[in-house]
């Protein structure tokens, strides 16, 4: 499972704009620590999600891409989130995660998970958002959008705004 963290990226992306760092002062290790609590939980519901990313893909890239998740996991492909109480599983997974974030957020006073500062702590939770914008079925992803009256949705807009997105 280690193949898919992704390392904290301080050391690559220290600010967006000088005056605006997404590691405010003496952030970096709580921020550091925050991505990998968050991308262990969407672990439960990877499987769900490149069974979507396969459908993006061309065939080649879709067989590579099927081929490499399947060793990861030891599972075949076609075994990753059929339709039913397994792919429900997923979904309930999914929506957990979601929940926990819900859970951090409302413990600030603002949009943010650090209240009024926008830092690499929301970029991470958004990029995730922005992943499911692109790859699941548009009612897959209005139902993730809605999660939370529609909290979501709002900060995936908010962090494209912030972080200048076209």
């Amino acid at each position: 499972m280690a193949a898919i963290f992704i390392p904290c990226r301080s050391f690559v992306i220290p600010t967006l704009e000088p005056e605006k760092p997404v590691f405010p002062k003496d952030t970096n290790g709580l921020i550091c620590a925050l991505e990998p609590a968050y991308i262990a939980q969407m672990l439960h519901a990877y499987k769900f999600l490149v069974v979507r990313d396969v459908e993006m893909l061309r065939d080649r890239s879709a067989e590579y891409y099927a081929t490499t998740r399947g060793r990861l996991f030891n599972r075949k492909f076609a075994e990753f989130s059929p339709e039913g109480p397994e792919r429900d599983q997923h979904w309930a997974a999914l929506e957990k995660v979601f929940t926990t974030a819900k859970i951090w957020y409302d413990k600030t006073n603002g949009k943010w998970l650090m209240g009024g500062t926008f830092s690499y702590a929301d970029i991470v939770i958004a990029s995730f958002l922005f992943w499911f914008k692109t790859t699941l079925h548009d009612d897959e992803w209005e139902k993730v959008a809605a999660w939370h009256d529609g909290q979501w949705s709002t900060l995936l807009v908010d962090v494209e705004s912030e972080c200048k997105v076209r």
